[in-house]
């Protein structure tokens, strides 16, 4: 449940800054300080940016002129510039495109401050003095969803395989890099193995040998038993297993479906190696575990084994 709210949030946390930036709108002027002289005109030649930092397209976009501002248009990047008395007129800006406008300006010396406004469609914009303060904020936290993605990516593709491996996004993530965690194999723990109950053909099948369970290895990383256990089927049909295990120091740290072997099929004269996990800390004063096998075969009964561990 919990594992299920974690990835819905960073679901909902990482599709939503992807909305914001992907439909954030940053329209600027860039009007640099600097400016040169015109000897010919007597009037100060200055270039103008319109620059659109977004990822959307501005229609519309309108640069205005304070009233006492004196100038004519020399010259720009793009035909489409037109002038119409203090406003330089542009009917679509392209994401991420800078268009470059030159305009002559007489009288008083010019300022960032005689541009009005600079407006599209769909925004207001802003005037800055350099390229780079003509970016959009998303871009000061690039690395905030970079992380995000790193962080949350391991989870949600946790959460997809572990679902087909019936794991949660944590057992997933945990697993694949249970390698780099130290282990210690154990020996010298004891193990009796019986037949709970049966009925049917499949009676006395663990006896007679028609049913077998060995345990292959038994691995300790930290407070987690890794119990590998090897199952064989000589019955003369066909059989459907299950099986689950569990410690004296409770659940712990494992996840539910990592203490249990979901339903699959052995063929007469096949045999399956599974693994199951138990938290049974070194520390637990008694560490006991107890595992259980069910068999079932059409026609044949069930037969259910019990395996009992002590590593005291």
């Amino acid at each position: 449940m919990l594992t299920t709210i974690l990835t819905s949030v960073l679901g909902v946390i990482i599709i939503a800054g992807g909305t914001w930036i992907i439909k954030s709108r940053w329209l600027y002027v860039i009007a640099p300080k600097f400016h040169m002289i015109s000897p010919t005109n007597n009037g100060q030649v200055v270039s103008l940016s319109i620059c659109n930092a977004g990822l959307l397209a501005e229609e519309d976009v309108v640069l205005t002129m304070r009233p006492s501002c004196s100038f004519d248009l020399v010259a720009t990047s793009k035909s489409t510039v037109t002038l119409q008395g203090q406003k330089i007129s542009l009917p679509k800006l392209a994401k991420r495109e800078i268009v470059t406008v030159l305009i002559l300006v007489r009288g008083n010396q010019f300022v960032p401050e005689d541009i009005e406004s600079v407006e599209s469609k769909a925004t207001e914009g802003k005037v800055v003095e350099t390229k780079e303060k003509a970016i959009a904020a998303w871009q000061h936290f690039i690395a905030l969803p970079i992380l995000l993605i790193f962080v949350a990516g391991p989870f949600l593709l946790g959460n997809f395989f572990g679902g087909e491996l019936k794991l949660s996004i944590f057992g997933y993530v945990k697993n694949q890099y249970e390698i780099l965690e130290p282990s210690k194999q154990l020996a010298g723990f004891k193990i009796s193995t019986n037949e709970k109950y049966a009925h049917g053909k499949l009676e006395g099948a663990l006896n007679d040998s028609r049913i077998a369970i060995a345990v292959k290895e038994v691995v300790r990383r930290g407070d987690i038993l890794t119990f590998s256990i090897n199952i064989k089927n000589s019955s003369g049909a066909p059989l459907k297993i299950d099986g689950s295990i569990s410690g004296t120091a409770g659940k712990g740290s494992v996840d539910f479906y990592e203490s249990r072997v979901e339903d699959f099929a052995l063929a007469d004269g096949e045999n399956k190696l599974v693994k199951m996990r138990v938290f049974l800390p070194e520390s637990n004063s008694v560490k006991m575990a107890e595992g259980t096998f069910n068999f079932k075969g059409l026609g044949m009964g069930s037969i259910a084994i019990e395996q009992v561990f002590n590593f005291d």
